[in-house]
């Protein structure tokens, strides 16, 4: 009988309570379906050759090609279903993790690092397999695609943006990034899948219907704005709940710091939704594929119009960097900026805080506040970039490495 590794048992009982957020979360998602059902009435729609403009549907047309496979999960017992629904989404986001965690070295960060930065990303995924999203796959393919980049590998890191960027938008917001790092293979076979994504459709709905759908999909896109649910936690749903107060009146908040009509509060935004997409790419230019992909998936889920809390999950490559640079190096500006993020995992728990504290919070935009600082101490020079041991202290100066 082989020897037990007794140090990588106790290692990996440091996860146990992620994991155990995580299966309780699998348990709970039994009981009915949430957004699968939307995903159902794309798939649906498609398979009867139409495209529908459901007020759920607001993916790319391309996701209702995926939706409509989804539809075969419904055919099997729904407890059983909606287990291996949730099961998949942990396992894929599980995975991702892991391989993001080996590609900069985390075996040689502090023991405690990556356990406590699962545990915060915990709740957010419980959420997510709760409410059966699918961001765990969207994410997983994002990793997929800067860990391809750190290797070289253009084409096939340009095939895992290309899907993902089809089936939603938020991975096409970090083209910009390897854009501006002249990884020309990788931006057009992305955009080049894309379209062949798009193209897929014609068999369902022709050619004509097919445009038609882009069309509606795009004057549907947009025209989204911030909405106000305590949920959300975009960029442009925290400048309309601090200047327009319609949080207040729909549900929780403040009233406004800085009145502005609602058309103006949308137009600002997105003007520094995209501002920081712009800021961080240019900013991220010269760091490694590997390194750049915590702070730009941050950027990403927060620049959309919707990001919902179940998103927040793409903040696990942001916490593992910043703790790991908190472990080494702990300056008063890294404390400032990281440490209050760890507010949320109290913060965003009604039944520690209390249905008012938490409708009050999230309503005035605590979450994407504090997600912001985390950002932006990642953007700043002397922060999370090069926080990993397996990459010397200029690490943005130098190429992408060989991922391990």
């Amino acid at each position: 009988m082989p020897a037990v590794d007794r140090p990588a048992l106790r290692h990996a009982l440091l996860y146990a309570p992620a994991a155990a957020i995580a299966a309780s979360a699998v348990a709970r998602a039994l009981d009915e379906w949430n957004d699968f059902r939307g995903y159902q009435i794309a798939g649906e729609a498609l398979r009867a050759s139409t495209y529908t403009d459901h007020v759920s549907n607001t993916w790319p047309p391309f996701f209702s090609l995926f939706a409509a496979g989804l539809v075969e999960l419904t055919r099997l017992p729904l407890p059983v279903a909606r287990f291996l629904w949730a099961a998949f989404n942990a396992a894929i986001f599980a995975r991702a993790c892991v391989r993001y965690w080996r590609a900069v070295g985390g075996n040689e960060a502090p023991w405690w690092v990556s356990p406590v930065a699962a545990l915060a990303t915990a709740p957010f995924l419980a959420l997510h397999l709760v409410t059966h999203q699918v961001y765990a796959l969207i994410f997983a393919m994002s990793i997929e695609a800067f860990l391809c980049a750190e290797k070289g590998q253009e084409v096939r890191g340009g095939v895992w943006l290309g899907i993902a960027g089809a089936m939603k938008v938020t991975p096409a917001l970090l083209l910009p990034y390897f854009l501006l790092q002249r990884r020309w293979k990788l931006a057009t076979t992305s955009l080049a899948l894309a379209l062949a994504c798009s193209l897929s459709l014609v068999p369902f709905l022709g050619l004509q219907g097919t445009v038609d759908a882009h069309r509606s999909w795009i004057d549907r896109a947009v025209r989204l704005r911030g909405t106000h649910g305590v949920r959300n936690q975009s960029i442009q749903a925290l400048v309309e709940r601090l200047s327009t107060g319609e949080a207040k009146r729909e549900q929780a908040g403040i009233d406004p710091i800085v009145p502005l009509d609602g058309a103006t509060a949308d137009r600002v935004g997105k003007l520094l939704s995209w501002g920081l997409i712009l800021c961080a790419a240019f900013a991220l230019r010269r760091v490694p594929p590997v390194q750049a992909a915590a702070p730009l998936l941050a950027v990403s889920v927060l620049a959309v119009p919707y990001c919902w809390r179940t998103q927040l999950i793409a903040f696990f490559p942001l916490l593992l960097l910043s703790l790991w640079k908190l472990a080494r190096r702990p300056g008063v500006l890294d404390l400032v900026l990281c440490l209050p993020f760890f507010l949320c995992m109290v913060e965003r728990e009604p039944g520690l805080i209390g249905l008012r504290g938490f409708e009050l919070l999230e309503g005035a935009g605590l979450t994407c506040a504090l997600s912001l600082l985390l950002v932006l101490n990642a953007l700043r020079l002397g922060g999370t970039l090069h926080a990993g041991s397996t990459l010397p202290p200029d690490a943005f100066r130098l190429k992408a490495r060989e991922t391990r």
